[in-house]
């Protein structure tokens, strides 16, 4: 599994890097034969009452063709980070059962011809 991330609030040291990386494939890795790769992209905006928000946006592009994604915003990067993990495994563990029951997938991932 490739992790990328594509954009970042501002220059990430290469340990934040690898830190980040390794959180994601350890997250993700029951589900590594759905996928290939993982797009990450962190991104500050300010809020209505002028307060920094730290967005956290996951792209997971599966070997069907479809994409999911996860959106996020927080007060800190690792609340941010930790929340978009979170809702992508739903959304990849949702996408599996869905795909299971309507036997499009076998052997956890692999398409059937």
């Amino acid at each position: 599994m490739n992790v990328y991330i594509t954009k970042a609030i501002q220059a990430l040291s290469p340990q934040k890097r690898v830190e980040i990386e390794n959180k994601l494939k350890l997250a993700l890795s029951r589900f590594g034969q759905m996928f290939d790769s993982v797009n990450l992209a962190l991104s500050t905006t300010k809020d209505s009452f002028n307060s920094q928000r730290i967005n956290c946006s996951i792209e997971i592009a599966l070997q069907t063709g479809e994409v999911l994604k996860a959106d996020i915003s927080a007060s800190s990067e690792e609340e941010a980070l930790e929340s978009a993990v979170q809702r992508i495994k739903r959304n990849l563990e949702r996408h599996r059962k869905l795909m299971f029951n309507c036997n499009t997938y076998q052997n956890h991932g692999v398409i059937e011809k």
